[in-house]
């Protein structure tokens, strides 16, 4: 999931990555309200757990997983359905939930993260009093600045055992897991932060599970790591194998290779499901506003993948988009939130638990600026900064915050 270089809610109408999530009661399948009246900026979903920012760019997480130390608390292992503010006292630009670990950039342009350090994920050493314990695997329960020397940077995206982050500078460096090649190195292996090789300047970036999605300035998209159900969007037979994942010589390219087709997209989002071979896809907003995907299919009723690019919109336009696990959902260029894709838990939020194939439009009549798909749940913040959230539930929402 990745990051805008800044936050401001005009510019939440071309963002398709902050992924987030809020909860409602069981059984609720139209929206919602979050509680209180706190104005949020931005927030994006993990495996059940949350992370957001508000108008003080501070930054709190909730939900119902904190085993690893997602929720950035100073805790483990007690949950949270009411935001609690990461410790640190830090204030942020950006932040992105992975799968089990969260990384945000400070407004001083410096990238931390937390929750697992699975195969280096945190891109830091975190010290003893951070550390959640080797009965719990390796993990911080408190902020971890990433070790990038001088660098700063304007955006991050967490997968599911790696990160990537876009400095200041317009490079592109990406840290943990590399056993797919999703550091984007043609010499696979270590954990530390590496410039991702061989593309063009790289506006925006985003984190899938053992793979990442690119944009160049000039639209081009590029991928690379695992290609295990199409998510690079390349013939296989282009590309090499490598060992990961239980697999002794599955399809991955360790370099970035270029998205068939030659689109020019302006905005790219790829999905992290909680396993990382599930649901592998990719979609894209073309400059025309329309839907392209590639990867693992949505329904049983399509083919069950593609490696090159298909137009999934039914039609309509689209401001934004956001990739779940199971799901797509955009903001539409009335400003209205559509979704399509399975719904057994309510995701789409059209009052149904039918799967979608073509988009539908979420009940209720508010305008969005930001929509985002997580797992099996999804939420939107509207233009006025109230959360909205339908699905499955992980956490409640964000209830009125205290003044630091």
């Amino acid at each position: 999931m990745d990051c805008p270089p800044s936050i401001d809610h005009m510019s939440f109408l071309r963002l398709a990555t902050l992924a987030f999530l809020v909860t409602l009661p069981p059984g609720a399948l139209r929206p919602a309200m979050a509680q209180g009246g706190a104005t949020w900026l931005a927030v994006s979903v993990g495996d059940h757990y949350a992370c957001g920012i508000t108008s003080d760019r501070a930054a709190y997480c909730w939900g119902t997983r904190n085993g690893l130390g997602q929720l950035g608390a100073g805790t483990v292992g007690d949950t949270s359905a009411q935001p609690r503010r990461v410790v640190g006292r830090l204030e942020f630009r950006a932040i992105s939930a992975g799968l089990r670990h969260t990384c945000g950039v400070t407004t001083a342009g410096r990238v931390v993260c937390w929750g697992s350090d699975e195969g280096g994920a945190l891109g830091g050493s975190p010290p003893a009093s951070a550390r959640c314990g080797a009965a719990r695997g390796a993990c911080s329960a408190r902020p971890v600045e990433v070790d990038a020397g001088a660098l700063t940077f304007d955006s991050v995206t967490a997968g599911l055992a790696h990160s990537c982050a876009r400095s200041t500078k317009g490079t592109v460096h990406c840290w943990g897991g590399d056993a797919a090649g999703q550091r984007g190195r043609p010499a696979r292996g270590g954990s530390g932060l590496a410039s991702v090789c061989c593309t063009p300047a790289l506006t925006t970036v985003d984190a899938g599970t053992t793979f990442t999605c690119a944009l160049s300035a000039a639209g081009a998209a590029y991928c690379w790591g695992s290609d295990l159900l199409g998510e690079l969007g390349i013939d296989r037979r282009a590309i090499g194998t490598c060992a990961y994942g239980g697999y002794a010589a599955a399809p991955c390219s360790p370099t970035p290779v270029t998205v068939s087709g030659a689109l020019k997209l302006a905005a790219i989002s790829a999905a992290v499901p909680a396993e990382f071979n599930a649901e592998p896809r990719v979609c894209g907003l073309s400059l025309r506003d329309e839907v392209y995907c590639w990867g693992a299919g949505l329904l049983a009723t399509q083919a069950r993948f593609s490696t090159t690019p298909n137009r999934m919109d039914g039609g309509r336009r689209f401001a934004s988009l956001s990739v779940g696990a199971t799901h797509l959902c955009g903001v539409g260029r009335d400003g209205r939130a559509y979704c399509w894709g399975r719904n057994e838990y309510g995701q789409i939020g059209d009052g149904t638990t039918a799967g979608r194939e073509q988009p539908v439009r979420v009940a209720g009549t508010l305008s969005f600026a930001q929509i985002s798909a997580g797992v099996d749940q999804t939420c939107g913040i509207t233009t006025a900064g109230a959360a909205y959230c339908w699905g499955a539930g992980i956490g409640y929402a964000p209830t009125p915050v205290p003044d630091p």
